[in-house]
Formats: structure tokens, sequence, C-alpha cells
């Protein structure tokens, strides 16, 4: 996420919330949900400017969001979530983070695969976060000189 493309007040979109799962699947750059990368982008007449950049280098930024049918990754997930055949059983339960998909951690008390929080949420753990926590908010830096020429570290404190 290129959060300084995108004004402040849709920065809640992209907001992972703590309950969320992807059922044990690989993250789905086809599903029919996935954000353009433009989505939400400061300056439209920039038609450069991105939202998003896919982290898998075999995706490009172009091939996201717009999709017309469900993905196979959509289908499965939607499947497990209402107990349809092959999936009457499945659980998003664990042991441990190995247990779960790409982006997930095996949340502690409950012991259900969850999705890691993007910068900017609460947390408790850096478990829970993608980069990690600090002072209670999931953060990818924790002081400017981590950051490039010119940004700042939005979530430091």
């Amino acid at each position: 996420i290129l959060w300084n493309n995108i004004n402040p007040e849709h920065h809640p979109q992209f907001t992972t919330y703590r309950w969320t799962t992807g059922y044990g699947e690989e993250y789905d750059y086809n599903s029919i949900m996935h954000y353009s990368s433009r989505a939400f982008v400061r300056d439209k007449k920039d038609k450069e400017m991105k939202s998003l950049l896919p982290k898998k280098s075999s995706v490009e930024a172009k091939d996201l969001g717009w999709k017309d049918n469900l993905s196979e990754i959509d289908i499965i997930k939607i499947r497990k979530m209402y107990k349809c055949e092959p999936y009457r059983e499945f659980k998003v339960a664990c042991s441990t983070n190995e247990n779960c998909g790409i982006n997930e951690y095996c949340a502690p008390l409950v012991a259900e695969c969850r999705t890691k929080l993007a910068d900017g949420s609460f947390c408790l753990t850096s478990g829970e976060c993608l980069n990690h926590c600090t002072e209670g908010v999931c953060s990818s830096c924790s002081i400017d000189s981590e950051c490039g020429s010119g940004e700042y570290c939005a979530y430091k404190f």
C-alpha cells in the first residue's frame, strides 16, 4: 500500500480487521474483491500514480482489480466459509503460525488463523502485524531515518 498516494480520508478503505482470515489460502491477486492498483489515488489525473503495488514479482500492477468473475481461490474460500463440500469439516484452527496461510498468524487464546494487521492498526504484539508492533500500533518503522529520502515514519511513537 502506497499510503502517500492515498488521501488520508480513504486510508480506512485499506484497514485489515483483527477477526479476518484467509482460510489458509495464499494471497489472491485475482480475487473479484481486490482493488485496482489505482484505487483511491490522491491525484486521478496522474495516470502513473498507484495506491497498490503487488509484492509478488510475477503479478503486474495493471492486472489488479476489475475482475468479472470469482477466482478459484474466491470459490474455495466461500466453500470453506459456508462448510460446503469438500470442506464440511474445515476449521481455521491452528496451534502454530505454520498452520496458517500467507500473511496470517495463529491468534493466541482462540487458536485460529487471523490476517496480519496493516500499518496503523492497533496491536498487542508484533506477531499480529505485517511488520512490527510499536507502542500498540502496527508500523514498518519507528524512526524517520528508517524511511526513504523525503519520507517520514507515519506511525512512530
